[in-house]
């Protein structure tokens, strides 16, 4: 039994509801019958927002943890560790405001998101501080810090925020993912800078928050960092040139890594179950393709992961879909130790295990089926395309492509929809004879298809749909080329034998011509058992030296398109940031020198993100490309703070050189805390805690890495330049 929920409709209610209603009826079935749940989405869901929300709150609880052991017990520090949660409050009351949901994708946002939302009001925090310290006391202190940070505040965040604009205009498959990531990552960070502004300070304010009255936990290791970085600081200020030319260094070595890691779309969760689609030859009967349907759920039942199997076969009565009675689908159940690491493992043994002779069979996951079905029109994500014109032709050079990706190792289960022809009766009628006997055509046509074929006489309603009732003769079914050409057609010197008129021969052609983009096609699909990316590029060269004749071509096509189109909207998006970013810095900073010397940073920020991606081995995907987004505009944050106290240090007076030792001096600890709390903020996503952090595992790894590389280059190679 399929149950399909309402257009807007919440899955997880509407499945709670269906099980609680199953549940009342266990009692009414029959000794011995109860229900299975083969697969339900709603259950996915709920599993997958819990394990988000526990990795949000576990993120925002070390966030918070490092604020109190970095800067101490005081209320100060207690108003900073409020602010992540009404930042975060208030960016769920903003989505709601936009239409977005709590969902899967805004949730993922969020975990990723909480360790940036102290940023700022750190930033404020530390600048009030500072001016305390310095003889300021009580409200003067208060709007002294505020006055001194509030533009590099704005401007900082401002750059965080224009990074993800660009992903609001990404079209197609990367939008549907994207956008509800772009709206909550910037409207939480809005709501930081805005609590930064106005609440924290108002507080600190009221309050009467006393200044630092004894050292944090954290004092001595913040103070051991401080003394490590001056030392890098003298060794980049001695040696600039050599310092640029090895971040240059390491940014080559890190992006040419990433050609040694997979490259995905995106990665789905373990969803526990798999779909094998199997297809038997055209004609095949119910009953064979039954047995055939019955012996490869027992291979299935004997593999040690799985727990459930069920076969449907054709499609039932009333539905919105059809399929022939020759192909199926096994929904296969895995038990709860299956693990995501190895779910490509064992659907690669079902596959093997179950290979029939004349039976086709792929397996994926529903959500990979239903993704390249509705995107695509493809059950399965691999497909290369043949086009021309001649059906032969077609077909050899399809059975040319099919052999060149068997030898691709990560694909498997390759289908050739033309690999099974079906022997046809053809008819050719004599034109001479025609003319003799006095019969067109398509007088001839109007007389035999029906008696071969049948015409249809009636339609019968059942339900929403009508059933086509057919009038044919008892033995159509069984006509042989002899008995055919025995068959009687009425013509102007009488009742004729179709033999003497037309030419009846038995030949095998396809069980269907297809036509795609104006021409027709045959479609070679498969399953990959690797990553996309790496597995599309091994095809490639497989397909590389084949020689096509003039007017044929060959086309890849499933979510290859998606991936390219992915791909291009992303870097569309970068694109429009970096354009972005460049219109701040030039209202920020005069002239073109330092907006240029932080665009540089940009991609060499790049360098901790991928080298997280690789030491983790995780591959490169969409979310991991966000990830370096988010990083262009976390990296100018801490730049434009410190350059801004840098370039009043100069209007005081100071020399250069003295007024960016004092900035890094000043800025160091604001940075240190921002960076940690990021960090630990993340973790529990970066380490891929439970099944919802699958997907945002690239984004957060990226993101750990990025920040912690951009801040050794802020305190450190930036000033320098």
């Amino acid at each position: 039994m399929i149950v399909f929920k309402h257009a807007g409709a919440s899955t997880v209610p509407v499945t709670r509801a269906v099980a609680s209603a199953l549940a009342s009826l266990e009692s009414q079935l029959p000794a011995g019958v109860h229900w299975v749940r083969i697969y339900s989405q709603g259950h996915l869901v709920g599993l997958i927002g819990h394990d988000l929300g526990r990795n949000l709150l576990i993120g925002g609880v070390l966030a918070v943890l490092v604020l109190f052991w970095l800067l101490g017990l005081h209320r100060g520090v207690w108003i900073l560790a409020l602010s992540i949660p009404m930042a975060l409050l208030m960016g769920i009351a903003g989505l709601h405001a936009t239409g977005q949901s709590l969902n899967l994708l805004t949730l993922g946002a969020l975990s990723v998101a909480v360790g940036l939302l102290a940023d700022d009001g750190i930033i404020v925090l530390e600048s009030i501080y500072y001016q305390w310290e310095t003889g300021h006391e009580g409200r003067e202190g208060v709007w002294l810090g505020l006055r001194d940070i509030a533009a590099p505040d704005i401007t900082g965040t401002l750059t965080s925020v224009s990074v993800f604009l660009p992903l609001l205009l990404v079209g197609g498959i990367a939008g549907l993912f994207f956008i509800p990531f772009a709206l909550a990552m910037s409207l939480s960070l809005l709501a930081s800078l805005l609590i930064s502004l106005t609440l924290i300070p108002l507080l600190l304010a009221l309050l009467r928050v006393p200044g630092r009255s004894r050292p944090a936990p954290g004092a001595a290791f913040v103070a051991w960092l401080e003394r490590q970085n001056e030392r890098l600081l003298n060794l980049t200020l001695k040696h600039p040139r050599w310092s640029l030319g090895v971040a240059v260094g390491l940014l080559a070595v890190s992006v040419a890594g990433l050609v040694l890691i997979p490259v995905n779309f995106l990665p789905l969760p373990n969803e526990g179950v798999l779909l094998d689609s199997f297809t038997l030859p055209p004609g095949t009967s119910l009953q064979d393709t039954q047995a055939a349907a019955g012996r490869i759920t027992a291979k299935f039942m004997a593999d040690p992961g799985v727990a459930h199997v069920l076969a449907r076969i054709g499609s039932a009565a009333e539905t919105s879909y059809t399929e022939p009675n020759y192909a199926g689908e096994i929904e296969v159940v895995l038990k709860p130790e299956v693990q995501v690491q190895s779910l490509d493992r064992v659907a690669a043994r079902l596959l093997r295990a179950a290979q029939m002779d004349g039976v086709q069979q792929s397996i994926g996951t529903p959500t990979i089926e239903r993704l390249g079905e509705s995107l695509s029109g493809l059950p399965q994500p691999f497909a290369v395309t043949v086009y021309g014109e001649r059906l032969q032709t077609l077909r050899s050079l399809s059975e040319e492509v099919a052999a060149r990706l068997r030898k691709v190792p990560a694909l498997s289960a390759l289908f050739n929809n033309d690999s099974y022809p079906i022997a046809q009766l053809q008819i050719r009628p004599d034109p001479a004879a025609l003319a003799l006997y006095g019969i067109t055509p398509l007088s001839l046509y109007a007389q035999v298809m029906p008696l071969v074929g049948g015409r249809v006489v009636a339609r019968v309603p059942q339900g929403n749909y009508h059933l086509d009732l057919y009038l044919r003769l008892a033995d159509s079914p069984s006509f042989s080329v002899e008995s055919l050409k025995r068959l009687l057609v009425r013509t102007d010197k009488g009742w004729t034998p179709l033999g003497e008129l037309s030419a009846v021969h038995l030949v095998t052609g396809p069980n269907a011509i297809r036509h795609m983009d104006g021409a027709r096609a045959v479609q070679i699909l498969a399953t990959p058992t690797g990553p996309l990316g790496s597995t599309i590029s091994d095809a490639k060269r497989a397909l590389s030296g084949l020689k096509m004749p003039p007017g044929y071509r060959v086309a890849f096509g499933g979510l290859l398109l998606q991936l390219e189109d992915a791909a291009i909207g992303l870097g569309i998006a970068l694109l429009g940031a970096l354009l972005l970013l460049f219109g701040i810095l030039l209202l920020q900073f005069d002239g073109l020198l330092l907006p240029g010397i932080l665009l540089l940073e940009m991609p060499l920020a790049f360098t901790g993100g991928a080298l997280a991606l690789e030491i983790s081995g995780k591959g490169l995907n969409a979310t991991g490309l966000v990830g370096l987004l988010t990083l262009v505009g976390m990296s100018l944050n801490h730049d434009i703070v410190l350059l801004h106290r840098a370039r009043k240090n100069e209007a005081k007076g100071m020399a250069h050189e003295e007024a960016i030792r004092e900035a890094v001096r000043v800025r160091f600890r604001p940075i240190l805390l921002t960076t940690l709390t990021a960090v630990f903020g993340v973790l529990p996503t970066a380490m891929g805690w439970g099944l919802g952090a699958e997907p945002e595992q690239g984004l957060a790894l990226v993101v750990l890495g990025g920040t912690i590389w951009s801040s050794i280059l802020s305190t450190n190679l930036i000033p320098a330049l």
